[in-house]
């Protein structure tokens, strides 16, 4: 009995140990890429794709809203995608969405390529950051390696490599410089996704069972449970600070705020932003890479600024000042391979002008102040005339060239509105006399 016992109790332990004894749900990562493709996002699209490899996850589906993005930032998830061990079906979701130019690269190195009926992509030849053409030896480079990649991907998923490279290098004769893109039916006519699904219960009932072309893997997905994936909060944050036109503007506003503060204490408030737009312009420079060049040209440019509205120099620290703001702006991100481009040339115009103007308004105030007689309290105000504001009686307040004085009449009163003649000045006090009544003339 005690043999039979303990065989019982290996047979039951041995069953309930045996993998695949009971039966496992599967598991789907839903990705959400519904932003620029750049280094912020691939580097957490890749992350999930490997956390989905560390889970055994039965799939991940990427789920693609996005306008495109970067070169270096494209390649990097699709070579996360083709070295997966876990199934990517990259989902061209929800309706209205589109997968353009980086996003068409990413939705062809899936394993499975699908699209929602109301949807779009295509449109991959590459361009500069600005949104123009590449210059003519370096595009002729970059459109022959960008095609090859797509004939790669698409050919190597068991698509039509020949349509999926029309979206890079255009073939038609009628217009040989327009890209191809596809609605979700003409995609699929043509063979450059596998399906067409309305969400994603639709899109795993479709794909559970089927056996991808490049890694042979076989999609166990039906009753999944699935999990979604957006990007966080953080990181978008960091994904809008990394625009260099943002850093730029935001290092330039933190300084002249602190500026401001320096050189007029007790606002506090311009202080205060700056440090705050100071703060996430170095978070952005802790990432983008730039010139130190730049950065110093810039800070030299508002010193200049600075020095021109407190010990003015005839224009000379406000012209030189003016350039160098120009010149740092062009060259902060003027950096070889970076992936996140340079600086809008239109908008560090806009801000070096707009310096130059306000230096100009502020060397006309100065002159024109120069140029005023001379008053206060080092200077005597014996002899002028003055409009009694408060009632002197003795003391009271008077207005000389638009200042508001204290003022001493000696002897009786008078009332707001009368005229008084400065007799002495002692510190910040006017001795006054009443101003006789003009006598009329003789007949």
């Amino acid at each position: 009995m005690r043999t039979l016992c303990l065989l019982a109790v290996a047979l039951i332990a041995g069953l309930v140990l045996t993998p695949g004894a009971a039966a496992k749900t599967p598991h789907v990562r839903v990705v959400v890429l519904d932003a620029d493709v750049d280094p912020v996002t691939a580097d957490w699209i890749v992350d999930e794709i490997h956390s989905a490899a560390k889970a055994h996850d039965s799939a991940v589906v990427l789920e693609l809203e996005t306008p495109g993005g970067l070169l270096e930032s494209m390649r990097k998830i699709t070579q996360a995608e083709l070295r997966s061990p876990v199934p990517i079906i990259a989902f061209v979701a929800p309706s209205g969405a589109r997968a353009a130019s980086a996003g068409f690269f990413v939705l062809e190195a899936a394993d499975i390529a699908a699209m929602v009926p109301a949807s779009n992509t295509g449109a991959a030849t590459p361009i500069d950051m600005g949104g123009g053409n590449v210059g003519s030896d370096l595009r002729a480079k970059l459109i022959h390696d960008s095609e090859a990649q797509m004939r790669f991907l698409a050919g190597g998923s068991g698509r039509n490599a020949t349509a999926a490279a029309q979206a890079v290098e255009p073939k038609s004769a009628a217009c040989p410089r327009c890209p191809r893109s596809w609605t979700a039916d003409e995609a699929l006519h043509d063979k450059v996704i596998d399906l067409i699904a309305a969400d994603i219960p639709a899109l795993l009932a479709q794909t559970n069972g089927r056996v991808t072309v490049r890694k042979h893997l076989r999609l166990a997905v039906a009753g999944a449970t699935v999990e979604r994936h957006e990007l966080p909060f953080q990181l978008r944050l960091l994904d809008v600070l990394l625009d260099p036109n943002l850093i730029t503007l935001l290092f330039l506003g933190g300084i002249l705020g602190i500026a401001f503060e320096l050189t007029h204490p007790g606002i506090v408030l311009p202080g205060l932003l700056g440090t705050v737009a100071l703060l996430l312009a170095l978070l952005g420079l802790s990432i983008v890479p730039f010139s130190w060049a730049g950065v110093a040209l810039l800070v030299f440019g508002i010193a200049l600024l600075g020095l021109e509205a407190h010990s003015p120099a005839h224009g000379a620290f406000a012209s030189v000042g003016t350039l160098a703001v120009l010149l740092g702006g062009v060259l902060l991100f003027r950096v070889d391979n970076s992936p996140y481009g340079t600086t809008s040339f239109w908008l560090v115009l806009a801000i070096a002008g707009s310096l130059g103007l306000i230096s100009v308004y502020v060397i006309s105030r100065v002159w024109a102040a120069r140029r005023l007689p001379p008053r206060g309290p080092g200077v005597t105000l014996v002899g002028e005339l003055a409009i009694v504001v408060t009632p002197l009686n003795p003391d009271g307040q008077v207005l000389v060239h638009g200042e508001r004085w204290q003022a001493h009449l000696p002897s009786g009163s008078a009332e707001p509105g009368e005229r008084v003649r400065i007799t002495g000045q002692h510190r910040l006090t006017l001795d006054v006399e009443r101003e006789p009544a003009a006598q009329p003339a003789a007949t």
